[in-house]
């Protein structure tokens, strides 16, 4: 299977922060595997990105994009922790 997934970040950075699946985890779930995580096909990527644009571009503007690295820091963190515990 081929995973694909659109990148997000700083018009600034040379590489995007994070995907799409990764900041929708911070709204309300689209849908969820059996496992019970968010996997979001490209046009369910699309679309979260065009009815969240403004949230978006709050995230990712020179204001908020500290805060947004410091979420993406420790959301990294969590899930590395995750894989150290096994689950």
């Amino acid at each position: 299977m081929v995973y694909a997934f659109f990148g997000l970040g700083a018009t600034a950075d040379a590489k995007a922060l994070c995907s799409v699946e990764e900041v929708a985890e911070r709204f309300p779930r689209i849908r969820l595997t059996s496992q019970g995580h968010q996997r979001l096909n490209l046009e369910e990527q699309r679309s979260f990105v065009e009815s969240h644009w403004s949230d978006l571009q709050v995230m990712f503007s020179p204001q908020h994009i500290g805060e947004t690295r410091k979420w993406r820091a420790a959301a990294a963190d969590e899930l590395t922790r995750g894989y150290s515990r096994g689950s």
